[in-house]
């Protein structure tokens, strides 16, 4: 009799702690649940302060792009970009750790190099940067390595624009970042290494929708390099 009222005993008691265990599973769970909710609201909330800032704006016509239109370069004439840029400087400044908050400083830094307040931009993107796992971190090192080359700082650009190509090989920016090189090798008067660069860029089967510019540049070093032997 005693052994049975034990063995109750035991099962009363592992069953006790089988509901503890589970209870303290399900406030964690809401726990979590509570916590990512908050957050996910948070971040929809800053997001919507972003978007309203920027809702006239596209992103790809934030930046220089080598087929950018002249349609919209007209729309942008009249934005005013500085105080679009402090506004979102403000949404990141009050929440700089949300990723919403982040990009509120990429286009901040965005619409600086437009007004070509490159000291404030290279700040905002330099920062950006070192955060890998911002999801625009590679855009950021485009921007740092374009800042560079109008502040006429062409080695720091070339560390950019080298950096980018270690860390970001298949990036959709590649093209872009390797026609940057060329430029640089040309503006420090290293017309083969540009020449070299147009080359492969030329060869290369996911560039031929840009052939025609890759083949005027080809063109351009060929006609300097035929001026020179004159």
């Amino acid at each position: 009799m005693s052994e049975g009222l034990n063995l109750d005993n035991r099962y009363r008691k592992v069953a006790t702690i089988i509901l503890i265990v589970i209870a303290v599973a399900s406030v964690l769970g809401l726990g979590f649940y509570g916590y990512f909710s908050f957050d996910n609201n948070k971040e929809e909330k800053i997001a919507g302060e972003v978007n309203k800032v920027i809702e006239n704006i596209i992103d790809e016509n934030i930046f220089p792009n080598f087929s950018q239109d002249k349609t919209n370069q007209n729309q942008e004439q009249n934005k005013d970009f500085s105080n679009l840029s402090q506004k979102l400087e403000k949404i990141h400044d009050k929440n700089s750790s949300s990723v919403n908050g982040k990009r509120a400083l990429w286009y901040s830094a965005g619409f600086d190099f437009k007004e070509k307040n490159f000291t404030n931009a290279l700040k905002k993107v330099t920062l950006l940067a070192e955060d890998k796992g911002f999801f625009l971190a590679p855009q950021c090192l485009y921007l740092q390595a374009l800042i560079y080359e109008n502040l006429e700082d062409l080695k720091k650009s070339q560390k950019a624009i080298e950096q980018f190509n270690k860390n970001y090989p298949k990036h959709y920016l590649q093209f872009n970042m390797r026609m940057m090189k060329a430029k640089i090798y040309l503006l420090m008067g290293n017309g083969d290494e540009a020449y070299r660069e147009y080359l492969e860029l030329k060869k290369n089967s996911e560039y031929l929708s840009y052939a025609d510019l890759i083949e005027e540049k080809i063109q351009q070093i060929r006609l300097i390099n035929l001026t020179k032997k004159k």
